[in-house]
């Protein structure tokens, strides 16, 4: 219930209240905003799923900024390769990340969101331009819930005994046969 704003010049986080009443209508605090600093020219924003903490790729100053969504404030800044201008995050993970790309960097910096520290960073054949990121079971948007991926096969595959969407027999039988 919050919009989370980069202002590439201003080096800020706006951060918006655009929560609803149990009517639907404008909530008593819709609208308040919360100005928060962060780290040069934040270039994109990300926030968590749960709402918690918000993520700012610094492009100036080669950082991400992370920022508290719940006291509206900044937690820590932390250094990172190149000059950051995407940073998105995983949504349902039990293992939350937040991958961080620098167009003048063949690294892609990946933040752990259990401890805000930088896990790991990997080499990409060329600079990193763009970064999009789906849900771990790759069914983002998707009506079918029921799927789950054969240890060692990589493909679809609907777990035996869960009732499965309308269509998806073949597949289910297709599955069971894999040894």
């Amino acid at each position: 219930q919050q919009l989370v704003v980069s202002n590439y010049d201003g080096s800020t986080v706006n951060v918006i209240d655009v929560s609803l009443d149990i009517y639907g209508n404008d909530s008593a605090t819709f609208g308040t905003t919360y100005t928060i600093p962060v780290g040069k020219n934040p270039a994109s924003v990300t926030a968590l799923q749960d709402g918690s903490r918000a993520y700012t790729a610094n492009q100036s100053d080669g950082s991400v900024s992370v920022v508290n969504l719940v006291s509206h404030t900044l937690e820590k800044t932390l250094d990172v390769v190149g000059h950051p201008r995407t940073v998105v995050s995983t949504q349902n993970s039990l293992y939350g990340k937040v991958y961080v790309a620098s167009p003048d960097s063949p690294y892609l910096t990946i933040l752990q969101t259990t401890s805000d520290l930088v896990d790991t960073t990997v080499l990409i054949e060329g600079n990193v331009v763009d970064v999009r990121a789906t849900t771990t079971n790759g069914n983002s948007g998707s009506n079918i819930i029921y799927s789950s991926r054969v240890p060692g096969y990589g493909q679809p595959c609907n777990l035996p005994g869960i009732p499965t969407p309308t269509g998806s027999q073949t597949l289910l039988q297709a599955c069971q046969a894999i040894p």
